[in-house]
């Protein structure tokens, strides 16, 4: 079922983003661009005798998935950073932007019902609208202005699966997710808690393992966990958990001073949970637990190496929507590795 007046659904905190022109989305990672965009920027550069012109070459270009990335110079900025500005929004427009630079951090994704819109949390002004966010709360505005217009489809798969592995539609799929997200932002508590009890799985189920302090300091994976994983076919996946750095670190204000960690991470998870990212080409209700628990699992370890609440969710975020780390924890879509992974979120949790 498609309904052509689906209501915007989003949280406060995108219509309350406002680029403070920070520059930080500018610097240390590849900035994607479509072959059409990048000949028509390389036209005006050379138009204008601009002497950055020459940098705009389809051969030396960064390639990735079919788009180039724009040049990088110093500190791997991008060629049109003019300090913490934009010099290419500055001479050509805001409507002259490719569309990566124009919609960030905005995600959007039109379901059958719903029209969802999020906030990447790589960006520092996103994440401290995040900390101080109230609750869950939702806006639906059935005729609400776009707060980006690049808008993944997600509409007629018929290969879904619900948790228990069952095929499905999309409109089911992203029904059960809705229901799945409305009772975690009604619940409180422990994040990882709050998540297991929408499988209706018992945490005396799961396979808890051991924890070695001392290997959780040095980033490793404790020894206990080895053997297990090993059983679970998941060893080298992982081992990618723990030591799969960001391509870069972005500045994150100082999170306020009254802030509930649990609290705060339940609302980075609900965000995921109504906008979900690295679904891959099935769409599974136990790949998106495996990810949202190997995500409360990779938090764990970023705080255990010292990093802040906020700085641990910025990195995080980085991880799962710019790199796309957790999306390969779940190679089946009826995979249930999620309670491996459940199991280990649990136990690293403080009680």
């Amino acid at each position: 079922m498609l309904s052509l007046e689906a209501p915007l659904v989003m949280s406060p905190i995108v219509r309350a983003w406002q680029c403070q022109q920070r520059g930080q989305c500018c610097k240390g990672h590849h900035v994607p661009v479509d072959l059409v965009t990048f000949r028509r920027m390389r036209r005006a550069l050379d138009a204008e005798g601009d002497p950055r012109a020459p940098l705009m070459d389809e051969e030396r270009a960064e390639h990735l998935d079919g788009w180039l990335g724009l040049p990088r110079v110093a500190e791997e900025a991008c060629v049109f950073l003019e300090g913490r500005l934009c010099g290419w929004r500055l001479r050509h427009g805001t409507a002259s932007l490719p569309k990566i630079c124009g919609s960030y951090p905005h995600m959007g994704l039109l379901t059958p019902r719903r029209l969802l819109f999020g906030l990447m949390f790589s960006c520092p002004t996103a994440l401290g609208l995040l900390a101080r966010e109230d609750g869950h709360p939702l806006l639906h505005e059935p005729d609400g202005a776009l707060p980006t217009h690049e808008i993944a489809v997600a509409l007629d798969r018929d290969d879904c699966r619900l948790l228990d592995g069952t095929r499905t539609d999309a409109d089911a799929f992203f029904e059960a997710l809705w229901t799945w997200g409305q009772r975690f932002r009604a619940s409180s508590g422990r994040p990882a808690e709050r998540l297991l009890a929408l499988t209706g799985v018992d945490p005396s189920e799961l396979p808890l393992p051991g924890l070695d302090p001392a290997a959780l300091r040095a980033y490793q994976p404790p020894p206990e966990w080895v053997s297990l994983a090993l059983e679970e076919g998941a060893f080298e996946l992982l081992l990618g958990l723990w030591s799969t750095e960001p391509a870069r670190d972005y500045a994150a204000d100082p999170p306020p001073p009254d802030l509930d960690e649990p609290a705060f991470v339940g609302r980075y998870l609900a965000h995921r949970l109504l906008l979900p990212v690295g679904l891959g080409t099935t769409w599974s209700l136990s790949r998106l637990l495996t990810m949202l628990f190997a995500m409360l699992v990779r938090y764990r370890l970023e705080r255990a190496r010292g990093f802040e609440p906020l700085r641990a969710v910025q990195r995080l975020d980085i991880l799962a929507v710019h790199m796309g780390l957790f999306a390969g924890l779940c190679p089946r879509p009826d995979d249930d590795r999620w309670q491996l992974l459940a199991a280990m979120a649990l136990a690293l949790e403080p009680a």
